[in-house]
C-alpha cells in the first residue's frame, strides 16, 4: 500500500479532520474514498471542474517566510515567497517579502535591487487599499537599508583598491539606486525623506574617500623617497579618483558641518596630489639622504589643479551659512519693491481700456519720431550743403597747392570760394528752416513717449500679497488636483512678479519620465536677451494634455550647491507662488520657507498637507554620454489611493 500524499503540493503529512483527510500543508482536503484510492491505486480520477483552497497552505509559506526573513534566511524566505505566488500571483505580502528577500541576496558582482524594486511595485499594485499607506512605508525603509548596504559595500571596495573600476562601480550603483529610488516613487507612489538619506550618501563617500586617500598615502610619502615614476602617478591617479569621489559627495550633502568637511578633505587631497612627486636615488646628491625630486606635474597642470583647488575653497562658503535664512532675507528684503510692482500690475488689470489707448498711442508716436528722423536724415538741402562744403574744400585744398608766384590763380580761386560761402550760408538758411518743424515735432513725441512711461511707471503704492489673492478656489478636492496644466500656467502668469515672463507651455519632459506624459510651463527673465533669459528653474505638469487635470506637479533645477544667486532665488518665488496658488490658507512667507526648506535642509524634505505630497527628490541626467548632471525637484502628488 501507498503512503497517502497530497497530489497537489506532495507532502505526506495528511490528518483525518471531520470526515476528511486535510493536507497540513497546502490543505487540500480528501474524501476517505479519494484517500483509499490514493493510497492503492495512486491517482484519483477526477472529472468536472475542482475548486482548490489553497488559503491554509498560503498562510503557512507565508508564516515560514517571515521567520526565515526575521533570521535573515533570505534564500530560503524568498523560496516560500515564491511558492506563494505560484498559488496565488497577486499575493501582496508574498511580494513584498520576495522584494527583500531578493534585494539582500545581492553581491557586488550580481545586484539583485532591480528585482526587487520589481516586486515591490506588485506589491503596491494588488495591496488592498487599507493596506497601502503602511505597505509603502515599510517598503520606503527597506529599500533605503537595501541602498545603503550596497553603497557601504561599494565605497569599502574602494577604500582598499582606488580604482577606476571600483570608482565607476560605485558611481553606477548610486546613480542606479537613486533611478530605482524615482521608479518606486513614480510608479508606486512610495515617498522617501531624502534630506538624512542622501546626507547619509554624502557621508559614506567621503568616508570611502578618506579611507582611500589614507591607502594611497601608507605606500607614498616622504618616509618612503624612493618612488619611481609609476608609483607616483598610481598615487596621484589614486587621488584624483579619491576626489571625484568626494566631488559627488558634495552634490548629495544636505548637512553644513559635513559639507564644510568634505570641502576641507578635498582641498587637502588636491593640494597633496598637485605638490607630489616621484624621487630618484643620487649617489652624488648634496641632499643628506641622496634622492633627489624627478617627475611631477608640469607648471600648467598645477595651475588647472590650482584653479580646482580655489573652486574647493569656495564651495566650502556655500555650507558656511544657512542657505534657507540667506535667500529669506534676501527676497523678503526685496519685498517693497516686489510689492510696488505687484501695485502697477494690479492698476493697470484694473485700467485696461486706459493702458491700451496709452499703449496705442506711445506705438503711434514711436512710429511718427521713426518717420521724422528718416525724413530729416534724407533732405535734399542737407545733401546740397554737403556738396557745397565738398567744393569750397577742394578749392581750398587747390589754392593751397599752388607756387609763390601764383597770386592771379589764387586771387580767382578765392572769389570762386567765396562766392561758394554765400551759398553755403543760404543752404544752410534753408536747411534750419527744413529741419525745424520736424524737430519741433520729434521733440514733442519724444516728450509725450517720456509721459507715458512716466504714467506706466508711476507708484500706484504697495499692494502685500494675500493668500486669498493667490489661491486657485478649489484647486485640490478629495486630495487631488482638480486644475489643468492651462489653468495654472495662466493663474502664474497673472500673479508671479513683472520679472517672471510667460511663453506659454511646451512637450517636454523632466528628469522623472516614469511619471508619465509631462509639459513644461516656460518662464523667462523679462527683458533680457535670449542667451541670458533663463530663470534656472523648470515648471512641469503630469496630464495628458494641457487642458486635462494634473496628475502631480515637478519643480526641477541645478543641485543646490551648484546654482546660482539668482537661480537660488527663482525656486524661492516660483514654488512659494505655486504653493499659495493650490494650499488655501498659506502665507507668502511660510510658503517661500516651505519651498527653501524643501531643497536645503537636511530633515525637512517630505510633507503633507491638503492630502496633497510635496517631497524632496533627485536626479542624475545624462548629458550626450559625456557628462551627468545632478538636479533637484520639488514634487507635488496626491497622497492617497493608488
Amino acid at each position: 500500500m501507498k503512503q497517502l500524499t497530497c497530489e497537489m503540493c506532495g507532502s505526506t503529512d495528511l490528518i483525518k479532520q471531520d470526515g476528511v483527510f486535510v493536507c497540513q500543508t497546502c490543505g487540500c482536503k480528501y474524501s476517505i474514498e479519494e484517500a483509499r484510492k490514493m493510497m492503492v491505486e495512486g491517482t484519483v480520477e477526477v472529472t468536472g471542474t475542482v475548486k482548490v483552497d489553497n488559503t491554509a497552505a498560503i498562510e503557512n509559506y507565508l508564516k515560514m517566510a517571515r521567520n526565515a526573513l526575521e533570521a535573515s534566511n533570505h534564500e530560503e524566505a524568498e523560496n516560500y515567497a515564491n511558492k506563494i505566488i505560484e498559488l496565488d500571483p497577486q499575493n501582496s505580502p508574498a511580494w513584498e517579502i520576495k522584494g527583500e528577500a531578493a534585494g539582500w541576496q545581492s553581491k557586488a558582482n550580481n545586484n539583485r535591487m532591480g528585482e526587487a524594486v520589481t516586486a515591490w511595485l506588485n506589491a503596491v499594485n494588488f495591496a488592498a487599499e487599507d493596506d497601502l499607506d503602511d505597505l509603502r512605508e515599510r517598503i520606503a525603509n527597506g529599500y533605503t537599508n537595501l541602498f545603503m548596504a550596497m553603497l557601504q559595500l561599494r565605497t569599502g571596495n574602494f577604500g582598499r583598491v582606488q580604482s577606476a573600476e571600483n570608482l565607476k562601480s560605485t558611481m553606477n550603483d548610486l546613480k542606479n539606486g537613486i533611478d530605482m529610488m524615482n521608479t518606486l516613487m513614480a510608479k508606486g507612489g512610495i515617498s522617501f525623506n531624502r534630506g538624512p538619506i542622501y546626507t547619509q550618501i554624502a557621508r559614506k563617500l567621503n568616508d570611502g574617500a578618506c579611507d582611500g586617500y589614507k591607502d594611497a598615502k601608507k605606500d607614498f610619502g616622504p618616509e618612503h623617497h624612493n618612488m619611481s615614476k609609476w608609483q607616483w602617478e598610481n598615487f596621484t591617479g589614486s587621488c584624483d579618483n579619491c576626489i571625484k569621489m568626494l566631488e559627488k559627495a558634495v552634490e548629495y550633502c544636505r548637512d553644513n558641518k559635513l559639507g564644510q568637511t568634505i570641502c576641507d578633505n578635498l582641498v587637502t587631497i588636491a593640494v597633496d596630489a598637485r605638490d607630489s612627486c616621484s624621487w630618484k636615488f643620487n649617489v652624488n646628491s648634496w641632499n643628506a639622504d641622496n634622492y633627489d625630486r624627478d617627475y611631477s606635474f608640469t607648471q600648467t597642470a598645477k595651475d588647472s589643479r590650482t584653479k580646482s583647488i580655489n573652486g574647493y575653497k569656495d564651495k566650502k562658503a556655500f555650507f558656511n551659512k544657512d542657505q534657507v535664512a540667506a535667500v529669506l532675507d534676501e527676497i523678503q528684503g526685496g519685498r517693497k519693491t516686489e510689492e510696488i510692482e505687484r501695485a502697477k500690475k494690479v492698476y493697470w488689470e484694473e485700467h485696461a481700456s486706459e493702458k491700451a489707448q496709452l499703449e496705442t498711442e506711445k506705438a503711434s508716436l514711436t512710429a511718427a519720431v521713426s518717420e521724422k528722423e528718416a525724413t530729416l536724415n534724407s533732405l535734399q538741402i542737407s545733401s546740397e550743403v554737403k556738396a557745397t562744403a565738398k567744393r569750397i574744400e577742394d578749392l581750398s585744398k587747390e589754392k593751397a597747392s599752388l607756387g609763390l608766384f601764383k597770386g592771379k590763380e589764387k586771387k580767382a580761386i578765392q572769389e570762386q570760394i567765396d562766392a561758394l560761402e554765400q551759398t553755403k550760408k543760404q543752404q544752410l538758411a534753408q536747411e534750419d528752416a527744413e529741419k525745424k518743424p520736424l524737430q519741433d515735432e520729434i521733440t514733442r513725441s519724444k516728450a509725450r513717449i517720456t509721459e507715458i512711461n512716466s504714467e506706466f511707471d508711476k507708484n500706484r503704492g504697495q499692494l502685500s500679497a494675500s493668500s486669498d489673492d493667490y489661491v486657485i478656489s478649489g484647486a485640490i478636492e478629495n486630495g487631488k488636483f482638480t486644475i489643468s496644466t492651462q489653468q495654472l500656467a495662466d493663474h502664474l502668469s497673472k500673479v508671479l512678479p513683472s520679472t517672471f515672463e510667460y511663453k506659454g507651455i511646451e512637450e517636454s519632459t523632466s528628469g522623472y519620465p516614469d511619471f508619465g506624459h509631462q509639459m513644461e510651463i516656460k518662464f523667462v527673465i523679462a527683458g533680457a536677451e535670449e542667451k541670458k533669459n533663463s530663470i534656472g528653474v523648470q515648471l512641469y505638469c503630469t496630464a495628458d494634455d494641457k487642458d486635462s487635470v494634473i496628475r502631480n506637479i515637478i519643480m526641477e533645477s541645478v543641485t543646490a550647491s551648484s546654482a546660482g544667486d539668482e537661480s537660488r532665488r527663482n525656486w524661492a518665488v516660483l514654488g512659494s507662488y505655486v504653493f499659495m496658488a493650490l494650499f488655501k490658507g498659506m502665507g507668502q512667507s511660510d510658503a517661500e520657507k516651505n519651498a527653501l526648506n524643501v531643497r536645503y535642509t537636511g530633515t525637512r524634505t517630505l510633507w503633507v498637507q491638503d492630502s496633497i505630497r510635496y517631497e524632496y527628490a533627485g536626479c542624475t541626467l545624462d548629458l550626450l554620454g559625456l557628462i551627468s548632471l545632478n538636479k533637484d525637484a520639488l514634487i507635488l502628488r496626491p497622497s492617497l489611493g493608488k
